[in-house]
């Protein structure tokens, strides 16, 4: 049986890291975990590269190696990467957000989005693009400046960092939207692998609750600031009773 698209990008990806870690000599600090176990951390001040992902028509996708969280433990290496569109490093956040703002702008979009998230966590950047090329022609305005700020606040509150620029004056084409999703929820699989964890299951159920604030269909109780509250959380938040009714979340992903 044929591995799933995500199993066979991380076997990919890790061991193009692994060759480019033997090349350039990566450092490590010996560490001692809460419970007493030993492991390596990369040396946070080692030298970052890049690999470049994807060529697109106004930019480029990369992702910078070797992230702080690169370490080895239980006899095994887990390589953490950052994912940069444009020069600009990317997070669950700015991608909840555009999809958040498309949406609110274009309701009529909101089933086309579903159906796209649900194939972007099955099939990654390899989905049809055709069946989506329609979403692109809207004429989508950036985030407001005012909720940018805001969520900036916010961020500075919980002790976090959100590249605004990362959705100030533009929004993703449909394909910058895969590729980015492919990159940043594969971090999530390699640091937090199902079906023990919850993998990619965690940022799509965030991405859903982002895109479900705009569905009539759906009473919802919650603002998008819980939404960017519920992403940066070390812990898992409870579904959204009336998501779960609706079957909306994807619980069952291939792993």
């Amino acid at each position: 049986m044929r591995k799933n698209f995500y199993t066979r990008l991380k076997k990919r990806l890790e061991s193009i890291l692994q060759q480019r870690e033997l090349e350039e000599q990566w450092e490590y600090d010996n560490l001692v975990d809460k419970n007493g176990k030993s492991f390596r951390r990369v040396k946070k001040y080692q030298k970052k590269n890049h690999i470049s992902i994807h060529d697109f028509k106004e930019g480029e996708l990369k992702i910078s190696y070797p992230g702080y969280k690169t370490e080895e433990k239980f006899g095994k290496k887990f390589y953490d990467y950052r994912v940069d569109l444009n020069g600009i490093p990317l997070s669950h956040v700015n991608i909840l957000l555009d999809i958040f703002n498309k949406t609110k702008q274009y309701p009529e979009t909101i089933p086309d989005f579903y159906i796209l998230l649900k194939d972007i966590a099955h099939h990654g950047y390899l989905i049809d693009f055709g069946k989506y090329v329609h979403l692109d022609h809207f004429p989508y305005q950036p985030l407001e400046s005012n909720l940018i700020f805001q969520i900036n606040e916010m961020h500075k509150q919980l002790g976090k960092v959100y590249q605004h620029s990362g959705n100030e004056n533009w929004c993703y084409s449909i394909k910058e939207l895969a590729w980015v999703l492919s990159f940043i929820v594969l971090q999530e699989d390699i640091n937090y692998p199902m079906p023990r964890y919850e993998g990619r299951r965690m940022s799509f159920y965030r991405y859903v609750e982002a895109l479900a604030l705009n569905d009539p269909s759906i009473d919802t109780t919650y603002h998008i600031n819980d939404v960017i509250k519920r992403t940066l959380a070390h812990h898992r938040p409870e579904l959204y009773e009336n998501i779960l009714e609706k079957g909306l979340y994807m619980c069952e992903l291939p792993f």
